[in-house]
């Protein structure tokens, strides 16, 4: 699935390019690379890798929400629009709505406190958020088609919060793995396609 996502997001900068566009198809490339990360893909799995998969791929995904915050600044800068709109303050509400969200779990998780996987939560979502808010903001600003990537924004995060709630919270929720295999393809593609 990642692939084809990939293959989309380059079509797209090939068809209509753009500096914004480069930076998601970056962005989606990085997002690749903490997929293969994550799924433990046998044939580039080192040793060192297979014990530190998790953080490689965190880290490729970090700097994937970089790039991708990076597009839709640069886009917003392109269309003369102001950074600072309610799509900001949405953005910013959601991420103080998680983070204690995050917190909660964490303090009621019955496994106990892991005060390590909290911290690295909350870094990575300090820069899903950030991205979501750059999103958003440009959504609000020039609206139109943009309010995709808005709607996709949102979705890539949700497929996040499924994993920290069962990382941090220690919740087992039916069904994680196909609820997070819907929210992100459709996060990414709506994501790629508003802009």
């Amino acid at each position: 699935m990642t692939a084809i996502i990939l293959t989309y997001s380059l079509i797209i900068f090939v068809i209509f390019p753009s500096p914004y566009r480069l930076f998601c198809f970056l962005g989606m490339l990085f997002s690749s690379g903490g997929d293969i990360l994550l799924a433990k893909w046998e044939p580039i799995m080192t040793a060192f890798l297979k014990k530190h998969s998790f953080e490689a791929g965190t880290m490729s995904f970090i700097i994937a929400h970089c790039l991708y915050s990076a597009a839709f600044i640069i886009r917003q800068r392109m269309s003369g629009t102001m950074f600072f709109n309610y799509g900001t303050v949405l953005g910013t509400f959601i991420f103080i709505i998680l983070v204690t969200f995050l917190f909660w779990l964490n303090k009621t998780n019955s496994s106990g406190s892991n005060i390590q996987l909290l911290i690295l939560c909350v870094v990575y979502l300090a820069f899903i958020c950030f991205d979501c808010t750059s999103v958003l903001s440009c959504s609000a600003a020039s609206g139109g088609w943009l309010w995709l990537s808005g709607i996709g924004a949102i979705s890539f995060l949700i497929s996040d919060v499924f994993i920290a709630v069962d990382f941090v919270g220690g919740r087992h929720i039916n069904n994680k793995d196909q609820l997070i295999w819907w929210f992100y393809p459709i996060g990414q593609i709506l994501l790629l396609t508003g802009i």
